[in-house]
């Protein structure tokens, strides 16, 4: 009684002042939002955006990309998250939650109708095995007692490693995948043999610089694969991964059979200087380059024989010729239809003059999605042509049976968007191509035998 009294007898300005601080009390203590107002109810739990997270093979000590995932809580009220942990104490995992590493965080307040960012990534140890293995692991999330978990997947591939240095006669065998970290020098003198059925995989500005001779052999079933080392479905087609392949003017009488290069920035440039003879620094058979920020082939004063290849799907030029040369182009496809890109240029040049170009271009297609294709602009030049389909309109062109079209639809193709270059039924490339003396091998790139030969490098199945 006393102190109501006394409260009573307080000042005015006193009581207001008392007033506002016990209204602002049960404002606070009544009027909190729901979804900050915790809950303990057991049935509620936790919504996950994906159950699994996957990894696909990923070379063993090489950092994956990051993976992410969505925690919900579908409540309105908030909850505490009371365990974050990985299953296993020694995991190759890596985990964050909200930016925070479970490891040094291992709980979390998640208000309601509010989720968490979860973000994965992988670094798998070496198990020195020939084959992928399976590397697994689990988030577990205990919430009011309830234990819910996001399974983690991933397989790792042992491989061979190379760094920045300068080899001399070796031999990279197919055992393993090799690994690319840097630029990779044959030196003068000295011979890269890369077995049939080898894979090699190239990091960001990795590639092969040859002084000395590469040797490149696959064959119809076991080809030789130079691509970028990004496994992920994400990165199969884009561009830019790795530098290429280079050939160096001291470096001669180069192979490449049955081999596929993709995703660099050039797929492989040859150059030449003050060449005096007529002698190839490299061939190529059965090749298939696809997907360059800058062109499939460049090549600069170089001798080069190249037969049933494909080119395509680069960002400039498919082939650029520079600076003359003596250069044989038989049963080849070039094409570029831009299914990446939005390109200038055609898809193959021959420009500048440096020394005379001795141009032999027999059973090719040069199409694309450009009405020309196809430009020289060499002026000391001997050009030999026979029976090629090129998109121009360039009438000059006409000459040794070649067939010219500006009309998109006349070259006719399987599929283009998987890369599936074989002449339609109805394409002008059925049947025309004539023999070539000299060249042995009657196989096509897409391994069929010609027997009424077909123009460019893929075959038509007989019915």
């Amino acid at each position: 009684m006393l102190i109501c009294v006394k409260t009573l007898s307080l000042p005015y300005s006193m009581k207001i002042k008392f007033f506002i601080v016990t209204i602002l009390t049960l404002l606070l203590v009544y009027c909190k939002p729901k979804n900050e107002v915790f809950s303990t109810d057991a049935n509620i739990k936790l919504r996950f955006s994906a159950d699994t997270i996957w990894f696909d093979t990923l070379f063993t000590t090489v950092k994956s990309i990051t993976i992410r995932a969505k925690v919900y809580n579908t409540s309105r009220n908030a909850v505490n998250i009371s365990q974050i942990s990985l299953s296993s104490p020694q995991s190759q995992f890596l985990v964050y939650v909200n930016g925070l590493n479970i490891n040094e965080k291992p709980n979390a307040e998640l208000l309601g109708d509010d989720s968490l960012l979860v973000l994965v990534k992988v670094t798998i140890d070496p198990q020195d095995k020939s084959v992928p293995f399976l590397v697994q692991d689990s988030i577990t999330f205990i919430t009011n007692g309830n234990k819910q978990q996001i399974k983690l997947i991933a397989y790792g591939q042992d491989a061979v490693f190379h760094r920045d240095t300068k080899i001399c006669d070796e031999t990279w065998s197919n055992n393993k995948p090799h690994v690319v970290l840097g630029m990779i020098k044959v030196d003068s003198g000295c011979v890269l043999k890369i077995d049939a059925g080898t894979k090699v995989y190239f990091s960001d500005n990795a590639g092969l610089y040859v002084n000395g001779q590469l040797l490149a052999q696959g064959s119809v079933n076991n080809k030789v694969e130079l691509r970028g080392y990004r496994t992920e479905p994400i990165y199969e087609n884009v561009a830019n991964q790795w530098s290429g392949i280079v050939f160096s003017p001291s470096s001669k009488s180069n192979l490449l059979s049955w081999v596929n290069i993709s995703n660099a920035e050039t797929g492989v440039s040859v150059s030449t200087q003050n060449d005096q003879d007529t002698i190839s620094e490299l061939q190529m058979s059965h090749c298939f380059i696809k997907n360059m920020s800058d062109a499939a082939l460049v090549l600069d004063q170089a001798d080069v024989l190249v037969t049933n290849s494909l080119f395509t799907n680069c960002a400039n030029y498919v082939v650029n010729s520079r600076s003359g040369g003596h250069q044989t182009f038989i049963h080849c496809t070039f094409t570029n239809y831009g299914l990446d890109y939005f390109r200038l240029f055609p898809s193959i040049v021959f420009e500048q003059n440096v020394q005379p170009l001795n141009l032999k271009f027999y059973n090719n297609i040069v199409w694309g999605n450009s009405q020309e294709e196809y430009e020289i602009t060499t002026i000391n030049k001997v050009v030999s042509y026979a029976n090629n389909v090129i998109r121009s309109s360039n009438n000059s062109l006409k000459v040794g049976g070649n067939k010219i079209s500006i009309n998109r639809n006349y070259m006719k193709f399987k599929n283009i968007f998987n890369y599936d270059f074989t002449p339609d039924t109805l394409s002008p490339a059925v049947d025309s191509a004539f023999a070539v003396i000299g060249i042995s091998d009657s196989l096509a790139l897409n391994g069929i035998n010609r027997v009424k030969p077909d123009i460019g490098a893929f075959e038509r199945p007989q019915k």
